[in-house]
């Protein structure tokens, strides 16, 4: 009914606000300084690593187009090509794109797959799980695992990419069960 969804909308903007203010009294000063820091990002500090990474990873997927270098060999593949600059030699860590680490190490033929699998995903999932605030939730996940896979690789030595894929599978769970239903 009309007034229920009214009830929601208000229940969600109430939360939204309380969550915005709670993070803005816990975090705000910690966050003002991110985003002081943020604005040299390109010019000092990780970010021209991370664009030297992300512009090494583009020459081995040049090089290495259909298959690439083989799962974990990102780096070791840097090295040996002496694509590296001399500062960087010593820097065990892939490329900080999950995406640019797909399609260096596996190929562009399994990147696109690893996008479209994501993609159909989400996009086919999204009907589904609006309805639903812990569905949405979880989908919600899911995308701010996606955007966070731009800056940070979801493999190393962390367990986001299994997080990721926990995720995904309740997300199809999810979707599963209210078709049946």
């Amino acid at each position: 009914s009309n007034k229920e969804l009214q009830k929601n909308i208000y229940k969600y903007k109430f939360l939204l606000a309380s969550l915005s203010g709670s993070f803005l009294l816990f975090f705000g000063k910690i966050f003002l300084e991110r985003l002081k820091s943020s604005i040299s990002f390109l010019s000092s500090g990780s970010g021209v690593v991370r664009i030297s990474l992300i512009k090494e990873a583009i020459v081995i997927i040049k090089e290495f187009p259909f298959f690439g270098v083989g799962l974990n060999l990102g780096p070791r593949a840097m090295i040996e090509q002496s694509i590296l600059s001399p500062e960087l030699r010593g820097f065990m860590f892939p490329v900080h794109s999950t995406f640019f680490l797909f399609f260096s190490e596996l190929g562009i033929p399994a990147g696109v797959l690893f996008i479209l699998l994501l993609f159909f995903i989400l996009f086919f999932s999204f009907k589904i799980v609006k309805e639903d605030m812990l569905s949405f939730g979880i989908w919600m996940g899911v995308i701010a695992f996606i955007l966070n896979a731009q800056v940070h690789t979801l493999f190393n030595h962390d367990p986001s990419f299994d997080l990721l894929f926990i995720l995904l599978g309740f997300l199809t769970f999810i979707c599963k069960e209210k078709k049946l239903q």
